[in-house]
């Protein structure tokens, strides 16, 4: 099933907030859903006692069916409408005052957060997240923005984070879901996403490893910047770090090649998010109850390690024999016995999937082959050259 959202909109609601093209009125009036089989299509009204959804229905009976003939399981998967959000967004950076004469003023604005894209500021574009709400202590899947200090007066506009905005995107219960908005102590100075972006740039670590793979070709690309409150006591700032490699025609895609993550105090970086996270927190140290694997390895397998380990558990592929670890390239050989080891399996297994029709697992095990070739090659080449007799 395709799932299409469809507004109603108006230019004529008196006395409200206006939108840049004119919209002082707006609903998420449909959910649009298509089958992907038979590409029957059916209208299912969020309200069908909205105005102009209810003049549309009256117009052309049975063209629309009322949410709550949708089955529970379709509903279950509905999202918040980003468009609609963002205009909501909009209308609350400046209508979110409860004094009137606050508001009559022009005063206590905000702005949308910006963040750095290309040496370019811009707006924050909201982003789906999975987060604990304030005062409750179950995970929600919610579209959520972060707002700034608009100027004020004389004053000049700030970078901090001042408020956020979250719509809940459960459909289950009500056809209305929620908007919830948490507004900070400017005085807390809380990092807005802009900042934490200054905070990467001046990690001389960080900044210097995106020049180095900024150059001969590659392509240094950051992710949006999500903010991910925890109960409105903290904040967890995440960016992803892509790479491009140069490619003679162009066909080069971009690949994950770091997680940059940052509290108030600090930023640090993994190779996954696990990584990072724990990099940040825990020194190091793996986090109960996280993944701490790089993507495309699993946890059954560990990292080679640099001083000799027991040998491994799996039988050695035909012809291999295993050095002896008491010789003086015993820990190298180890490692080369593991990897070759985890080839035969990880082949095995793309084998298997293939002739079981399981394409998907037959990707996942194939991209795990090239990687156990690519380590097999690196750690070969560290051996020495055998002498001749």
């Amino acid at each position: 099933m395709w799932i299409a959202d469809a507004y109603v909109k108006s230019s004529l609601f008196p006395e409200s907030y206006q939108q840049s093209d004119g919209t002082s009125y707006m609903r998420n009036a449909v959910k649009a859903v298509i089958d992907a089989k038979t590409c029957a299509i059916t209208l299912y009204a969020v309200d069908m006692n909205e105005p102009i959804t209810a003049a549309w229905n009256a117009i052309y009976p049975g063209l629309l069916t009322p949410l709550s003939d949708m089955s529970s399981y379709l509903r279950s998967h509905l999202r918040y409408p980003e468009d609609y959000f963002n205009d909501q967004a909009q209308a609350y950076a400046s209508v979110h005052q409860a004094n009137a004469a606050v508001f009559f003023q022009g005063a206590d604005l905000f702005n949308l957060a910006q963040e750095s894209v290309n040496g370019q500021n811009q707006s924050t574009t909201a982003y789906y997240v999975e987060v604990e709400l304030p005062g409750t202590s179950t995970p929600q899947f919610v579209l959520l923005q972060t707002f700034s200090p608009g100027a004020n007066g004389s004053g000049n506009a700030a970078n901090n984070m001042t408020a956020w905005l979250a719509a809940e995107c459960d459909y289950t219960g009500t056809n209305e879901p929620k908007l919830v908005s948490v507004r900070l102590n400017n005085a807390d100075n809380v990092l807005g996403p802009l900042q934490f972006d200054n905070n990467i740039n001046t990690n001389q670590t960080i900044s210097s490893e995106i020049s180095l793979l900024d150059q001969h070709g590659s392509t240094v690309t950051l992710g949006n910047v999500i903010v991910l409150p925890f109960n409105n006591d903290s904040f967890l700032y995440v960016r992803p770090l892509y790479v491009t490699a140069a490619s003679s025609n162009g066909s080069s895609f971009p690949q994950l090649q770091d997680v940059i993550v940052g509290d108030q105090n600090d930023v640090q970086e993994g190779t996954s998010f696990a990584q990072a996270v724990s990099n940040l927190l825990n020194n190091g140290n793996a986090i109960p109850g996280l993944n701490n694997a790089a993507p495309g390895t699993t946890t059954q397998t560990p990292p080679p390690s640099t001083s000799p380990s027991p040998s491994p558990t799996a039988s050695p592929s035909p012809g291999a024999t295993p050095t002896p670890t008491s010789t003086p390239s015993g820990t190298l050989q180890q490692q080369i016995i593991t990897v070759d080891n985890k080839l035969v399996a990880d082949n095995a297994a793309a084998e298997a999937a293939l002739k079981a029709g399981n394409f998907t697992a037959y990707g996942a095990d194939e991209t795990k082959v090239q990687q156990d070739l690519a380590s097999l090659q690196a750690l070969l080449a560290q051996q020495s050259p055998t002498p001749k007799p």
